[in-house]
Order: C-alpha cells, then sequence, then structure tokens
C-alpha cells in the first residue's frame, strides 16, 4: 500500500490506500471532495459577467520524498500569509499552486528563506532539503 498523509486547514489527517477498491465509501467520498477543493483553487471567479482570475499563493504541498514519489509523506496548506507547517523540517519536494511562496527555515516565517515560483522536484538542489518550517503564501 502506497501510504499518503495529508494535512490541510483546518487540520485534518488520512491515509490513502493503493487501489480505489480499497477504499471505504467515506473514504472516496473524503477523496472527491478533496480533489473538488484542489480544482476549485484553480477555478475562475465571474464578476459583473468577466472572469477573473482567481488568487494566486493560494496552496502547496509539501512531500518528504523527491520527486514527488515514494511511500511519501505530504502536508497540504492553503490561504495567505504566514503558515507554520505541522511536519517541521520534513519537506524535500513541493508543489505551488498559484505563483511564489516564500519557504522559511524558523517557525513565524524567520530564519532562511527560499522564494520558490514553481513546483520543486528536490529541495536539495537548493540546499532546503529538511529545512522547511513556516511558509508564507500571498
Amino acid at each position: 500500500m502506497i501510504r499518503i498523509t495529508s494535512l490541510i486547514r483546518p487540520r485534518f489527517h488520512c491515509v490513502y490506500p493503493a487501489t480505489e477498491s480499497e477504499y471505504t465509501s467515506e473514504e472516496l467520498l473524503m477523496k472527491k471532495t478533496l480533489a473538488a477543493i484542489a480544482i476549485g483553487m484553480t477555478a475562475f471567479a465571474v464578476v459583473s459577467g468577466t472572469a477573473a482570475a482567481a488568487p494566486k499563493n493560494t496552496s502547496v504541498i509539501l512531500i518528504d520524498e523527491a520527486n514527488f514519489a515514494g511511500d511519501a509523506v505530504a502536508e497540504g496548506l492553503a490561504g495567505k500569509g504566514c503558515q507554520n507547517v505541522s511536519q517541521d523540517n520534513m519537506a524535500t519536494s513541493l508543489q505551488v499552486n498559484g505563483g511564489p511562496i516564500t519557504l522559511w527555515s524558523d517557525r513565524n516565517c524567520k530564519g532562511e528563506k527560499l522564494v520558490v515560483t514553481g513546483d520543486v522536484a528536490n529541495l536539495a538542489d537548493f540546499q532546503f532539503d529538511n529545512k522547511t518550517s513556516s511558509i508564507f503564501m500571498g
């Protein structure tokens, strides 16, 4: 079984089986809900009959393995401002939805920083592997 742990604000934790046949009906509903939320973050807002881009800097998924693969543990964060990660110094790769974010080595967006504009397959390439303690978005 592939183990993927998701943490999304408000904090919530689950482990997903490797195949859909191993899911309970509640787990399938949760999976579909999380997928809908992720899709919604990239959607466009319609304002006064014209399409306006959804706000940038909306979400990031931190993964504890390089290249987004393997028996990975992941944590998702969404929103704006400074957010402390719950799994301190865990991230090796990350996926960004929406634009540049800033990774910080200490809690409360302090310490060393790295500005990221897109997905990063291996934070070791930037000397920031297993260093992320907080993130600033938007």
